[in-house]
């Protein structure tokens, strides 16, 4: 099966370098492999790994695909990408005169469109959304007009400033909110393609939570003997072959941005305490409760 995947790629490359003049760039070329598998190329140190090269995050159509399926080397690219345009657009001479509702709405043209593209397909976490949050406080942090007070310290202006930012940032709309949005829509949009049997759907339900619940209680039955505290929502699967916090699943990151999503619906006036990190651990300690209770039954 390896060597039929190489020779495929062998003959794209003399078919496209005959018939077009093309060849593909050196920095294109790479091999990745799932962490953990114990299919990987046969020849890495041969002629063919030397061409081939294997790594552990593939840059596909902008996106990097990790062979751990987590976005954590995607989300350090996207963040340079977003500084980027922050400092060549929202800090420019041009616009340090303007004011601060036209900065706002420059910052959410220019910087949100180096991410928003990608986060349809990111699976909604905790991590990345407390992270982007707080970016777009810093960056709002940075164009408002905050004038400091006299006798006012150092760091009580630098708290009330970004205290100020957080409070613009919530009344224009978090940026977590756009990614719960996206991540809801284009699941939807998948999975509207049962009507007609489309392959993407058939990649989203392949192993899905219905999968992971049957092998949980397969794994449960066996070791049940032991004492051990897995139930068919949470525990070990017996399936994982490598080593590590294991990467969340589309399912689980649609559900918890669902969540999260509803419970943006309510807020309190001129407070920032609701926000993504505390409705997601409100939520954690609620499903923990929960499941304590139907093993204890």
């Amino acid at each position: 099966m390896r060597a039929c995947v190489r020779a495929c790629v062998c003959v794209f490359e003399r078919h496209i370098a005959s018939k077009w003049s093309l060849d593909i760039k050196g920095v294109s070329r790479s091999c990745i492999v799932c962490k953990g598998s114990a299919e990987k190329p046969c020849d890495l140190a041969g002629s063919v790994g030397a061409k081939w090269p294997l790594v552990s995050a593939l840059p596909v159509l902008g996106h990097l695909v990790q062979n751990d399926g987590g976005v954590s080397k995607d989300w350090q690219n996207t963040q340079r990408n977003m500084w980027s345009s922050f400092w060549r657009n929202c800090c420019n001479k041009s616009v340090n005169k303007l004011p601060g509702f036209l900065k706002l709405r420059l910052l959410n043209r220019s910087v949100v469109a180096c991410f928003a593209w990608k986060i349809s397909r990111w699976p909604f976490q905790k991590s990345v959304a407390v992270a982007l949050d707080k970016l777009q406080c810093n960056m709002t942090s940075r164009i408002i007009k905050c004038v400091r007070q006299q006798d006012e310290t150092i760091d009580h202006y630098d708290r009330r400033r970004k205290r100020e930012a957080r409070n613009l940032c919530v009344e224009d709309g978090m940026w977590s909110q756009l990614w719960c949005r996206r991540v809801i829509n284009w699941d939807r949009h998948i999975r509207r393609g049962s009507h007609y049997k489309h392959i993407c759907l058939n990649l989203l339900v392949y192993r899905d939570s219905l999968w992971l619940q049957f092998q949980r209680s397969a794994f449960v039955a066996v070791e049940s003997l032991s004492g051990s505290c897995n139930t068919l929502e949470a525990g070990r699967t017996g399936t994982r072959c490598n080593i590590g916090r294991p990467q969340i699943r589309w399912q689980d990151g649609v559900n918890l941005a669902e969540r999260v999503a509803d419970s943006r619906t309510f807020s309190h006036c001129s407070s920032n305490a609701l926000t993504v990190e505390t409705i997601i651990n409100e939520y954690r300690s609620f499903d923990r409760t929960f499941i304590r209770r139907r093993a204890g039954a």
